[in-house]
This record gives C-alpha cells, structure tokens and sequence, in this order.
C-alpha cells in the first residue's frame, strides 16, 4: 500500500496528513515532505496519523530523523491521532520518549508553544 502525505497551507506548526502504510518503501515520502517543510521555514511539524494503518523500523528512522532536524532548530515533532498499533511501535522503540504524541491535530497544536 502507498503512502500520502498532505501538507496544510499553514507553516507553523505544518501538519502533514499521512494516509497509508509507512514503511521501507513509503518512508522516502514521508522524509522528502518532511524536509520540504522545513525548507519552507517549518520549525514544528505536526504528522496526523489518523489515517496512517501500519508504520514499520523504517517509518521510526524517518520520525527519528525529524525529531532531530526539528529539534536542531528548537522545534518538535507531534504525531497526532496515531491508531493504537503505530502508538504501541512508538512506546516499545522509546521514541515516544522523543516526540510529543497527541489525541488529535488540535490537541497537538495546543500542545506546541505559540509562535509570534
């Protein structure tokens, strides 16, 4: 299954909706948003995972790496409305510890420092 990643017309924080499976295929994707995003002057990146149905060792490496870009600019990564099975692969590699996990996108706003 392919993945689609839909970014919002706000920059910040941007909220990327992912719809599929991410995986060693798909996490290329995911990464090029990801980092498209930045470009354009995101500093907190908000991943809707409502849609997101399976999330695989490649898909952690592609949140690790944004946490780290993110946070190299003192941004964060959220990832929000994440099923309960990518929830349950977050906790058991740690990177829960990592990144902010939020109910939903408003949580996860809400959740983010306000920017001026």
């Amino acid at each position: 299954m392919a993945l689609s990643v839909s970014p919002s017309r706000q920059v910040d924080p941007t909220v990327l909706t992912l719809v599929g499976e991410l995986d060693v295929m798909t996490s290329p994707t995911l990464a090029d948003a990801i980092a498209k995003a930045i470009a354009d002057g995101a500093t907190d990146i908000v991943l809707d995972a409502t849609g997101l149905a399976f999330c695989d060792s490649t898909g952690l490496s592609a949140f690790a790496a944004a946490v780290e870009q993110l946070g190299s600019k003192g941004g964060r990564l959220v990832i929000a409305g994440a099923p309960r099975i990518v929830r349950r692969v977050l906790e058991v590699s740690g990177l829960d510890e990592a990144l902010l996990i939020a109910e939903d996108v408003a949580d996860a706003c809400d959740r983010l420092p306000a920017t001026a």
